[in-house]
């Protein structure tokens, strides 16, 4: 998924080179698997509730400060996500990454104009169907196939291993117990409650609710 021609890594360098390609005398910082330059896009791996930015965040570099001129003596890349803006030194940079690419995991509950999605053989255990599913409904107006035909026929063929969250026995269980535990309410008394007439009197207007024996599906015929 990272690694090779294919791979995140890769993309995202040559995605670098083309859309912020180092200038002269241009600061940047070097890191395992890039260097990051201001004006990167990055994504943050890490849910950090502290500073309020969560897994799959998106972010920009606005700037980077050398260690000599940081309070953390190390240095240091600005990040701003959405306009909050927060610093990192160098031994919390394993929380960024280059998001010119980013895995088909971490863009889930995003939405992008164009997605260009590369699919090849070498990515044989990530091709599954929910997965192309997923990236394919990313897109908002365009989206771009590239790779293997035959690895696109695998993935649309392939259901993957299914998962044992066991989580319909436990819905079930936690229905039957909220169900026991339900008082038992008369047939007379709630077809009185549902005929029930509501009658504006001088006597009972300001008691009444205004939106008394309205239901959701008189408002939507309404709106």
């Amino acid at each position: 998924m990272y690694r090779g021609t294919a791979g995140i890594d890769a993309i995202n360098q040559l995605m670098q080179d083309l859309l912020n390609p180092p200038q002269k005398d241009q600061l940047s910082f070097e890191a395992p698997q890039c260097h990051y330059r201001k004006g990167d896009k990055v994504i943050h791996l890490v849910n950090d509730a502290e500073i309020n930015v969560f897994n799959g965040d998106l972010g920009a570099i606005t700037d980077l400060i050398p260690g000599k001129y940081t309070e953390s003596k190390q240095d240091e890349i600005v990040i701003n996500f959405d306009g909050n803006e927060v610093s990192y030194p160098r031994n919390e940079w394993y929380k960024i990454r280059l998001a010119y690419a980013m895995s088909i995991h971490k863009s889930q509950g995003s939405e992008f104009p164009v997605v260009i999605l590369p699919i090849t053989s070498a990515s044989r255990r990530m091709l599954e169907r929910n997965l192309i599913y997923t990236a394919i409904t990313r897109a908002k107006s365009k989206l771009i196939l590239l790779g293997e035909l035959q690895a696109f026929d695998y993935a649309t063929q392939h259901i993957g291993t299914a998962r044992k969250t066991y989580l319909i026995e436990r819905f079930s269980d936690l229905l039957e117990r909220v169900e026991e535990k339900q008082p038992a309410v008369s047939e007379t008394a709630t077809s009185s409650a549902s005929e029930q007439s509501y009658i504006l009197t001088e006597e009972n207007w300001d008691s009444i609710p205004a939106m008394i024996g309205i239901t959701d599906a008189d408002l939507k015929e309404i709106f």
